[in-house]
């Protein structure tokens, strides 16, 4: 270059076009020369490998001083000067000012442009600035000369963004444009192939009902680049320290999550396969690669990491995974331990770029420094509670969230999955707490999860549904591979009641992911509460022969045979829940119970939850404790015992005060009498943002009209709550109102869209936790409907299938022998 310069360039720029200049500062400073042009002599000097610095002022010049020397030193400082065009800068005079003072250094051949807006020689939409349009006088003044200046064109129906950048590139090194786009094109080639080869949608992945819990350059044109999935193998670690060993796995993921047209398949399941094809967990290069082939994986990263004197040498690759042809390669180095993390964030970076990703700068800054020296350990420690909480190990999972947290105390990701955890396992108090310590820590991870544990957050804890929906659809926006964020928004479909949705979100997971345990039993879950008991049956089933001890398929499959009529079969199928863990057998003894108030044995459901309370509530599992409270005053008021049942429902509260038990404790106090109770929790929920919250607050207002006499004025109410939330709930007690009130065919209408949608009915608070004990009475009032509507034969058979289910089942059930006689 005639000289040693300290900038490569210098970027001209309106401040209002912050994100090009941005996006180009970054493009420029980390573009890898082409090996073979590196040492070449051009009229710009000698080329090396990397451009080194450019410079960007990131302040914005008032218009009270001059141009100032620290800039006039940088622009002398600089070997060319990049000016981004557009009628911003037009109208910039300081940008103007920059170029004056760049072309008095004699270098005017030397000023590159790039328009992003505008229209050359228009009086409207000027892009050049004047200093631009005009050549520089021998006196040192802009002249009325015109001048050809030389430009790169990024607005999409000119060169483009990547054309743009490469033009520009060209004039800097002094190469012909031909030499840098051949190698672009060759790079692009390879990844196209490889990006169409694997997954051209964005992945929708469920997470069992529960959550799991990433560049858009808005202000310009975006280059898309489809969805891919990739598989991490297991780094090659060669320096005998077993502490790098799943940690730089974890923390490769983490970093990946910059890109936004990345999705990582979970390593969990990849262990599993590798398992079936070849009898062993680990993730070598070559199985990983027979895992990407049958799991049409697009592309599988083998790193390794290698001890250099006192530090390390981490290198990455990215290979097609059926002929293992090299994509893309990145390496970096540590110093020593405490800076291998930063450095794994650095190989993240570099292969995202060389895969076709622009990052922000900030992102790009985060992902090198975003652990601290002492979270090595907190990342192994981490991994390993992931891969436990995958596979519903909760309890053992806790225990390593605490370490990690231990080990690191700034570590967002294990605060937010030890909350998870612990919300699993019903220790609801616990889990607030480390939703709070996760919410602190916001500041200390990337974009992507930010985004993904405030979504979590305001479903499960503040269950603010559409603010939940609000923040993974953005997730999606920005980071359209993202997993994690269809996973949640497909969650989310459920909990607002879309069932049919979830069932098809969950169908299409599966297909692209067809040997996940987990995505398995989710579309069984879905399916079930979409009252398709088939499908739900079906697909428990295939999870159960994949992984035995998932206990949470048996649910699907319990419900399913009580809806087929075989209740020794749901019985013996929440024995076999029982088997797998503690927390299964606390569950399955809810299921038992249910069971046995579906088929009228009131007191051995007594019996079962009472023993099963001390298992709960030893174990601190206050959700479950709570909902078995539930069940038994259930079973108590159905025996008619409407004291024990106000006395279970006041233990409930005590333990919980969640929406389900609240609920239910306002039906039991309207049973009771207590119409002031009722009426206190109805207000409670009347000021909750989720509509289902306000939803069932109007269903208690209407029943408290009914016992009033109020029928008209119920029925209204309660129409109102279903346009709010169209709750089976609401339905099923509307359609006793109308009865009531005289309205036959209204009621008909509402008891068999209950019975439609009995699915719904098996976990009404869609916990999971069942309640299929409601679609019992069902039978009986469908019974009455019809009978009032002379639908002779129809009501008999009702009234024949309910005493079929509780032949000694309670007042109902006399009522229902008197019907038939």
């Amino acid at each position: 270059m005639g000289r040693d310069y300290k900038y490569r360039a210098f970027i001209s720029y309106s401040h209002k076009d912050e994100k090009w200049a941005s996006w180009l500062h970054k493009a420029l400073e980390t573009f890898k020369v082409p090996k073979y042009l590196v040492g070449e002599t051009t009229n710009m000097g000698t080329i090396p490998d990397r451009l080194g610095k450019v410079f960007r002022d990131r302040e914005e010049l008032s218009s009270s001083h001059s141009l100032g020397t620290d800039l006039t030193q940088a622009l002398e400082d600089s070997a060319c000067q990049i000016v981004i065009c557009s009628p911003n800068a037009a109208n910039s005079h300081w940008t103007n000012e920059e170029i004056l003072t760049y072309k008095r250094l004699g270098r005017e051949s030397r000023i590159f442009c790039l328009i992003v807006d505008g229209e050359p020689g228009t009086d409207h939409s000027e892009c050049f600035p004047p200093a631009v349009r005009f050549k520089m006088g021998t006196d040192g003044v802009l002249s009325d000369e015109p001048a050809e200046p030389i430009a790169a064109d990024a607005r999409p129906h000119a060169d483009g963004k990547i054309n743009s950048k490469l033009k520009l590139l060209s004039g800097m090194l002094g190469v012909g444009f031909d030499a840098l786009k051949q190698r672009e094109q060759q790079r692009l080639k390879k990844r196209k192939a490889i990006f169409t080869s694997a997954i051209t949608a964005a992945v929708i992945v469920t997470s069992g009902l529960a959550y799991s819990v990433y560049l858009n350059i808005t202000s310009g044109p975006e280059e898309i680049i489809d969805p891919v999935s990739v598989l991490i193998a297991d780094f090659d670690n060669q320096t005998g320290d077993p502490l790098f060993d799943g940690s730089l796995e974890q923390a490769f993921q983490i970093g990946l999550e910059i890109a936004p047209f990345i999705t990582t398949y979970s390593r969990a399941d990849a262990q599993g396969i590798a398992t079936e094809i070849h009898q062993d967990y680990r993730l070598n290069t070559d199985v990983a690669r027979l895992v990407s082939v049958r799991e049409n994986i697009g592309m599988v990263l083998s790193g390794s990491i290698v001890p250099d004197g006192s530090g390390y040498e981490l290198t990455v690759t990215a290979l097609e995974p059926q002929a293992g042809e090299v994509i893309a390669e990145a390496d970096a180095d540590a110093s020593d331990k405490s800076e291998v993390l930063g450095a794994v964030g650095q190989l993240a970076s570099d292969l995202t770029r060389e895969l076709g990703g622009d990052i922000l700068e900030e992102d790009v800054v985060f992902t090198s420094d975003s652990f601290t020296a002492a979270s090595l350990d907190a990342v192994k420690s981490y991994t390993t509670a992931q891969e436990l909480q995958h596979i519903g190990q909760d309890e053992q999972a806790v225990e390593y969230y605490a370490q990690a947290v231990e080990q690191d105390p700034n570590f967002t990701r294990a605060f937010s999955g030890w909350a998870l955890s612990l919300s699993y396992l019903g220790r609801t108090d616990e889990s607030t707490v480390q939703w709070e310590k996760a919410l602190a820590n916001l500041d200390g991870v990337t974009e992507r999860e930010r985004i993904r544990t405030l979504g979590v957050y305001y479903s499960l804890v503040t269950r603010n549904y559409q603010k939940a929906l609000e923040s993974f659809q953005s997730l999606v926006d920005k980071y359209p591979a993202d997993d994690i964020g269809h996973n949640n928004l497909a969650v989310l479909h459920f909990l607002t009641l879309g069932f049919d949705e979830a069932l098809n979100a969950g169908k299409n997971v599966l297909e692209l992911y067809p040997n996940s345990t987990m995505y398995r039993s989710n579309y069984a879950l879905y399916a079930m509460y979409a009252s398709d008991f088939e499908t739900a049956q079906t697909e428990a089933t295939k999870t159960l022969e994949r992984q035995p001890d998932y206990y949470k398929a048996w649910f699907p499959i319990a419900i399913y045979m009580l809806a087929t009529g075989d209740t020794d079969a749901a019985l013996q199928a929440y024995e076999n829940m029982a088997a797998a863990n503690e927390l299964a057998e606390s569950e399955a003894a809810l299921g038992v119970a249910d069971t046995q108030i579906y088929a009228g044995e009131f007191s051995k459901a007594r019996e079962s939850l009472q023993r099963s309370l001390e298992i709960s509530i030893a174990s601190g599992n206050q959700y479950g404790s709570a909902t078995k409270y539930m069940a038994l005053a259930y079973a108590h008021e159905s025996e008619g015992d409407i004291d024990g049942a106000v006395a279970s429902m006041t233990e409930a509260l005590a333990v919980a005060e969640g929406e389900p038990w609240v609920v239910a404790a306002a039906l039991t106090y309207l049973a009771a009498g207590d119409v002031e109770s009722a009426a206190a929790i109805s207000g409670n929920l009347m000021q909750e943002l989720q509509p289902q919250s306000r939803a069932y607050g109007m269903l208690i207002d209407g029943l408290i009209l009914q016992q009033a006499g109020e029928n008209i004025a119920a029925i209204e109410k309660l129409t109102a709550a279903i346009e709010l939330a169209d709750l089976w709930l609401v339905r099923f007690y509307l359609g006793k109102v109308y009865l009531e009130g005289g309205h036959s065919a209204e009621a008909l209408d509402e008891f068999t869209m209950c019975m439609e949608r009995r699915g719904e009915a098996a976990s009404l608070f869609l916990d999971d936790l069942p309640t299929y004990r409601y679609v019992a009475p069902l039978h009986y009032w469908l019974g009455v409907a019809q009978e009032e509507l002379h639908m002779g034969a129809a009501a008999t058979a009702s009234f024949q299938t309910f005493l079929q289910l509780r032949p000694n089942g309670g007042a109902l059930t006399e009522e229902a022998s008197q019907r038939l006689k």
